[in-house]
């Protein structure tokens, strides 16, 4: 009798997690995480004496282990040279999110590699942002830095990366 009580309390238990998970799933995404696979656009900052800058699209994924993986235009196909064809290659980038200290808002942190022709490494590249979710969850805005590290040569540029969570439908 006692394990026929303790196999139905079981099988409750798990019904009604399973009915809780399945809500949560069928639920949008708020505005507290990240979770998910994001359309991004960067715009660097450009001296008032430079020509217009073209927005640079990207992609990131982030999981729930506060891990992401990140590309965007150049990362793809690499710099290009003034007499044609790419000169390096330029991996995706991999990094961390996680809670910043100001309420609501997301530090991100993504290294990516440059490498030579040969394939030696050329230099590291490290973005860094702090991004503010709008109250559906479904966009985040923000200022970012990117440093490029090539030896003992140090490039900064800064700019606003704009995102937006690509959507999904659940199954029937």
């Amino acid at each position: 009798m006692i394990r026929r009580i303790l196999l139905a309390c079981t099988l409750l238990c798990c019904l009604v997690g399973a009915g809780i998970w399945s809500s949560y799933a069928r639920t949008p995404q708020s505005s507290s995480t990240l979770v998910g696979s994001w359309q991004l656009t960067l715009v660097p900052n450009v001296p008032p004496t430079d020509p217009a800058t073209i927005p640079v699209p990207g992609l990131a994924t982030f999981s729930s282990d506060e891990t992401v993986i990140a590309t965007a235009g150049g990362v793809i196909v690499g710099p290009f040279s003034s007499t044609g064809g790419v000169t390096n290659g330029v991996t995706p980038a991999h990094g961390i999110w996680q809670p910043s200290p100001a309420v609501g808002r997301f530090f991100i942190k993504l290294i990516g590699l440059v490498t030579n022709p040969n394939e030696s490494l050329a230099a590291t590249r490290t973005f860094t942002t702090t991004v503010l979710p709008n109250a559906a969850g479904d966009s985040f805005s923000g200022s970012y830095t990117l440093e490029i590290v090539e030896g003992s040569i140090v490039v900064t540029s800064t700019g606003t990366v704009n995102g937006k969570r690509i959507p999904h439908s659940l199954l029937p």
